[in-house]
């Protein structure tokens, strides 16, 4: 199984762990005994550390694998800081309630729903797949309970009718602690897939459809109409930085929706994108040369633009039944 998160230790005793995209890629965790333990030793080799980022943009993924996730989250000694960069739906929100913090931008959304799977068979192997959504469904209630402090009963009515929350929402009933007002979600969908903050999901396997932040760019009218800056433009952040070290880099990823993934300097070995607006960005210029650094982007004299895309709109999702066809449980997926 290929690794789906990324963990580093930073100088200042404290530790970052990146879960974005989907939970435990394609495999499950159940009767995986490799995996987990891998994310464990990863875990402690971090040794003493104090405090530990986690940062969650993901629609879910396999239920076993957030459970652990969760469970080796809560059993560190480290304060365990929660940043929702977009989504935490299905399983995804169960790890982010092993947070001291949760903390969501006001665009971030997070979902809770019934655990559902694929299966095929006669009808005891249905009732013991029925039996087994229902002991799942049973050990994700008290975590929600637990960081919320609302009743078995009211988990209970979200979780059956699949609640999507806005980060408004999720402090206002428990499920996140802080709104991140500095910080905005780009959202937008490419047929029946979502882009949130560059990370394509497939949302429509969900049955309600959220309200999110839609990314409506304003073109103006210039050569082409298109994103302003181009993959290898070297570029600096006009905003405080999400995480510590950001502040110049290069373009690498530029999508339609004017959103960028941008490889920061001194973070190449890490080798993850961070993704940002067009209007939070700039063309980089070194100090006293007045001159961009990127000799192909010395064409673009313009700034971006400086309001913020327009968020107010619905992400039209598509909903469809599960198709029995696989005996395989999942969290979201």
């Amino acid at each position: 199984m290929s690794k789906f998160w990324k963990m580093s230790k930073k100088a200042d005793n404290s530790a970052e762990l990146i879960l974005y995209g989907e939970i435990a890629d394609q495999e499950s965790w159940w009767g995986d005994t490799v995996t987990p333990k891998q994310m464990l030793d990863e875990l402690k080799a971090l040794g003493e550390v104090t405090e530990i980022t986690v940062r969650i943009n993901s629609g879910g993924g396999d239920v076993f694998a957030g459970v652990a996730i969760h469970s080796m989250l809560k059993r560190h000694k480290a304060k365990i800081i929660v940043y929702v960069d977009g989504i935490a739906a299905s399983i995804a929100s169960i790890i982010a309630m092993a947070g001291d913090e949760i903390i969501m931008p006001s665009g971030a959304m997070l979902m809770i729903h019934n655990p559902w799977s694929w299966q095929v068979g006669e009808a005891k192997d249905f009732r013991k797949m029925a039996d087994t959504l229902d002991t799942i469904r049973d050990s994700m209630i008290p975590i929600y309970a637990e960081k919320t402090g609302l009743s078995d009963e009211e988990i209970i009515v979200l979780l059956d009718a699949e609640t999507w929350l806005t980060a408004a929402e999720a402090v206002a009933q428990g499920f996140a602690t802080q709104i991140e007002d500095t910080q905005k979600v780009a959202a937008s969908i490419r047929g029946k897939k979502a882009i949130v903050n560059g990370l394509e999901m497939d949302l429509s396997k969900f049955l309600n459809m959220p309200n999110m932040p839609v990314v409506e760019p304003e073109v103006e009218d210039d050569e082409d109409g298109g994103p302003l800056f181009d993959v290898g433009d070297s570029v600096e952040i006009t905003i405080p930085a999400r995480v510590e070290g950001q502040s110049t880099g290069v373009v690498r990823e530029a999508l339609l929706t004017y959103t960028y993934g941008i490889l920061f300097d001194g973070q190449e070995d890490a080798g993850i994108f961070h993704w940002y607006t067009e209007s939070e960005i700039k063309e980089f210029i070194e100090s006293g040369s007045g001159e961009s650094t990127n000799p192909e982007a010395k064409h673009k004299q313009k700034q971006p633009k400086e309001k913020l895309p327009n968020n107010n709109g619905q992400l039209s999702l598509y909903a469809k039944q599960i198709q029995i066809n696989k005996n395989k449980i999942l969290g979201g997926k």
